[in-house]
């Protein structure tokens, strides 16, 4: 799969994710970046199960759980992204876990977590 999204703005009211593969697992090749989301429902950006995944200089807010979650990703780097306001403080605002399968070769870096979020979990 070669997937890109870029540039767009999201304002979702209601639940469920914002941008997700959780129809699609294991994708493989998927670049977010540039794009602002402002989610009044559960995660802004989720990826389950990917491979060589960038999630880079996107602006996260207003979510009601984690505004990044990648679970069982392998070659992922998330950096320079903005998140601010994460609404829940039991939901970290950025979460990469190994839930759904093995988490290898990660590279977190430059992101800026703001207000009553939680640190990386």
């Amino acid at each position: 799969t070669n997937v890109r999204i870029t540039n767009n703005y999201f304002n979702v009211i209601g639940s469920g994710d914002n941008i997700t593969n959780s129809a699609t697992p294991t994708v493989q090749n998927l670049i977010i970046t540039g794009n602002q989301i402002q989610q009044n429902g559960d995660t802004g950006i989720a990826i389950n199960l990917g491979t060589d995944v960038v999630v880079a200089d996107n602006i996260v807010f207003d979510c009601d759980n984690s505004a990044i979650a990648l679970s069982g990703t392998i070659r992922f780097v998330v950096a320079n992204n903005l998140v601010q306001n994460d609404q829940s403080t039991l939901q970290a605002a950025m979460s990469i876990n190994s839930v759904a399968g093995t988490i290898d070769y990660g590279i977190v870096a430059n992101n800026f977590l703001r207000a009553g979020a939680n640190w990386l979990r």
